[in-house]
């Protein structure tokens, strides 16, 4: 559609004037000794009921995909 096209092309021209970022150097993370114990956070998206309050990402709960997420989550390895 035309209309989209020019005001995709409009937004991307103002956009790269008013949101040009600086660049940032991230500062690095302390190192952790080998027996120091670590933390994990595992965020479990999916919820009986979706809370308009709730800023999570977030999705109803089906079986089927909570079945598949939590299948992919097991391979994660830490090292």
């Amino acid at each position: 559609m035309l209309a989209e096209r020019i005001l995709t092309g409009v937004m991307r021209r103002q956009g790269a004037r008013t949101l040009a970022l600086a660049p940032y150097d991230r500062p690095s993370l302390p190192r952790v000794a080998d027996d120091q114990a670590r933390l994990l956070y595992a965020h479990v998206p999916f919820c009986t009921r979706l809370c308009p309050y709730c800023s999570f990402n977030r999705f109803p709960f089906q079986a089927d995909l909570a079945r598949g997420y939590f299948r992919r989550l097991r391979e994660v390895r830490l090292e």
